[in-house]
């Protein structure tokens, strides 16, 4: 395994952080729609779609219909009621 120097990971992070909040905004917004998308066709129902996430949609589906051949949950949340990680930790 490589490790990263922390010089890279702090480059990293500066890009990150330079990103605009409309940049982001709009980021956020297309990737939902990929999601949506992604979810409906394993559901196999229709799928409406922005011009601007069709590369990421043609993507998911050319790897889903290679290697998937039924999908038994699609977006499900599944919960450990044992667990102690909480879901509003931040990374």
């Amino acid at each position: 395994m490589k490790l990263l120097s922390v010089t890279k990971v702090i480059i990293s992070i500066r890009r990150l952080l330079a990103v605009t909040p409309d940049r982001l905004a709009f980021a956020a917004e297309r990737g939902s729609a990929v999601h949506g998308s992604c979810a409906a066709y394993a559901r196999r129902l229709p799928i409406i779609l922005p011009d601007n996430a069709v590369p990421y949609f043609e993507s998911f589906r050319g790897w889903f219909d290679s290697y998937v051949r039924r999908a038994i949950f699609v977006e499900d949340e599944f919960i450990d009621p044992g667990s102690t990680i909480s879901s509003d930790i931040l990374i």
